[in-house]
């Protein structure tokens, strides 16, 4: 039998759209993203305390500048750089300014220090995303590849051979084979294939082990799979339909923390489960998170 837990509902405000979680480990604050609301969110740790930051335009996730307090934001249209109080500082690169109704999704580093993002169609049009990589001093982001409908989660494996991606609406989970010299991927490989009956997988998180933790939404749990054979390994449920991405916090034992999103008339009642915050305990750390290499 698959062990399930239960995920706690935390006390921050809802979103409209939560995303793309991320652990400053050195100040013990937890980042995310409200795509629609159009702001960054913060929670300390240490004493609860949750802030909003407006952002100029729809943040669709956030990671961390190596050497530095600053934060890399993934706009809807550009790629910037903002202080640790999401003051804007420059404006890094642009992005599909000539592809209206696309918007950036999901980003991570990789272990050399390069982001990735995808890009997808606010009206929900198949293949019409481009999975992106971006190098400090780049005028413009590289296009990988194309035909995408969602990109959604990204992770690398511990030894950085392999890059894991979700692309939601072919319910599917690739491998490719990664070189960390040039970024090149090859060998693109379907390691998991998530039922109908699933909800679509979603954002993604990466343990010490190389295990995927995946939020699925439409079926309010993240799933523990196992890229070598397929299989379910654990899962965590939450009291939110739209569960939507995840993030290690601490080391084994850690705890996973779980964005989602909530619906307008929740919203505005203020009775919102969907679009909070949820937390779980497990018994694994997250693999190494990488941050953005800006020299």
């Amino acid at each position: 039998m698959i062990p399930i837990t239960q995920a706690e509902c935390l006390s921050a405000p809802a979103s409209r759209l939560g995303e793309g979680p991320v652990w400053d480990s050195q100040r013990n604050i937890l980042w995310w993203v409200d795509i629609t609301s159009g702001s960054l969110r913060s929670l300390d740790l240490h004493n609860q305390r949750c802030l909003t930051y407006p952002m100029p335009e729809r943040p669709t996730a956030l990671t961390f500048i190596e050497g530095s307090t600053d934060l890399l934001v993934v706009l809807e249209k550009r790629l910037v750089r903002v202080s640790a109080r999401a003051e804007l500082i420059e404006t890094l690169c642009p992005i599909e300014e000539a592809v209206p109704g696309n918007r950036t999704n999901d980003a991570k580093c990789d272990p050399a220090g390069r982001l990735w993002f995808g890009t997808m169609s606010d009206e929900g049009r198949a293949e019409s995303g481009v999975l992106y990589r971006y190098q400090y001093g780049q005028a413009l982001p590289e296009a990988i590849f194309d035909g995408l409908s969602i990109p959604n989660g990204m992770a690398w494996s511990a030894d950085a051979r392999t890059f894991f991606f979700v692309d939601s609406r072919e319910r599917a989970i690739w491998a490719f084979d990664y070189d960390v010299c040039t970024g090149a991927l090859s060998n693109r490989r379907t390691v998991i294939k998530v039922a109908a009956s699933q909800g679509l997988p979603d954002g993604m998180a990466i343990d010490e082990h190389d295990n995927l933790w995946i939020a699925h939404w439409g079926d309010g749990c993240v799933r523990c799979w196992s890229p070598r054979t397929g299989n379910l390994l654990t899962q965590i449920r939450v009291d939110a339909a739209n569960s939507t991405s995840c993030c290690f916090v601490g080391s084994g034992p850690s705890r996973l923390f779980i964005t989602s999103a909530g619906g307008e008339p929740e919203l505005s009642s203020g009775t919102a489960v969907g679009g909070r915050l949820f937390c779980a305990p497990v018994e694994v750390s997250g693999g190494r998170v990488h941050s953005f290499v800006a020299e």
